[in-house]
């Protein structure tokens, strides 16, 4: 619930009432905080309300290794170009393409970091491999013309068009996907427990649920009557 203080100040108050107190409830509340934070933007207070007979022991708090309290930026553009062009690994030295150096001479640039791979790289494959990556990464600067450009005038042959080039690219970018599909799919489950309990424990009407969640009545009835039926088929 969003609520407004006696100091004018707003909040969000996240109440959640458990028959069970599972070992990982503080991960799946800040879970829950992360969300909510990132929508509402708004100091949030959770609270556990524990219906159950026996004691419990559980974690309230993450430990302080796991809390989150921000990020240490690196912002490439503010290291100078040499620091990482003098590298003799060849990942840092495509990273001196956003690092900081002359914008009037961009040309110059591209030509020291192919010939620095050229010199770092132990074969041509390697080679090949680095320059596409380069190739695709200094699209984000508007140089990968001139990074063709010269690598097309380099005495090596180099297919940018070759698949295999660029088949672990394609690799990782699937596997983020899987993990950002699988991330969905548990925030659905969570969600979709989370209704069942607003309806069986405190019998919410499903039009005050879908106000909650921000669904229409008519998704939070879909789910109902899913999980009924699974119910009624495990019975």
């Amino acid at each position: 619930m969003r609520v407004l203080e006696k100091n004018g100040d707003e909040s969000i108050v996240h109440i959640e009432f458990q028959t069970r107190m599972p070992r990982a409830m503080v991960y799946r509340v800040a879970e829950y905080h992360g969300f909510l934070l990132a929508k509402y933007k708004l100091p949030i207070r959770h609270f556990v309300v524990y219906l159950g007979k026996s004691r419990t022991k559980v974690p309230t708090e993450l430990p302080k290794d796991l809390q989150f309290s921000g990020y240490k930026l690196i912002a490439l553009n503010q290291i100078p170009f040499e620091n990482l062009v003098k590298s003799k690994i060849p990942e840092e030295i495509i990273l001196a393409i956003f690092a900081h150096y002359p914008k009037h001479d961009p040309e110059r640039v591209a030509r020291i970091i192919l010939y620095r791979l050229k010199e770092v790289c132990k074969d041509e494959v390697s080679l090949r491999k680095f320059i596409t990556q380069l190739t695709l990464l200094s699209q984000l600067r508007k140089l990968d013309g001139y990074v063709k450009q010269i690598a097309d005038s380099m005495p090596i042959t180099i297919d940018l068009r070759e698949n295999a080039m660029v088949k672990d690219l394609i690799a990782e970018v699937q596997a983020e996907t899987e993990v950002y599909r699988q991330l969905a799919k548990e925030q659905r489950q969570h969600t979709r427990a989370a209704i069942l309990n607003l309806y069986q424990t405190l019998h919410l009407e499903p039009a005050l649920i879908a106000t909650v969640f921000e669904i229409s009545e008519q998704e939070v009835l879909d789910i109902l009557r899913q999980l009924n039926k699974l119910w009624d088929n495990l019975v």
